[in-house]
């Protein structure tokens, strides 16, 4: 049974080179998301919710391909 994919849903070069150093093989996926900050939610949730954001839209890219793959969506 092949292993999924890893997609990083981020063109971030800190979280490309992280994966890197552990050896982790993925590819990247750069999708367009509405990374607009929230004033009445905490810092906290509105990183939350971009990365989120990511996946779920790089998920939808994805979806079809018929193949295993993990999403990890991030933001700092």
């Amino acid at each position: 049974m092949a292993k999924p994919a890893l997609i990083l849903a981020s063109q971030s070069p800190r979280r490309q080179q992280i994966l890197s150093l552990m050896k982790i093989p993925f590819e990247t996926l750069s999708v367009e998301t509405d990374e607009l900050i929230d004033s009445s939610c905490s810092l906290e949730d509105n990183v939350t919710k971009i990365a989120l954001a990511k996946a779920e839209a790089t998920a939808a890219l994805v979806k079809n391909q018929n193949r295993k793959t993990v999403i990890l969506g991030a933001d700092t």
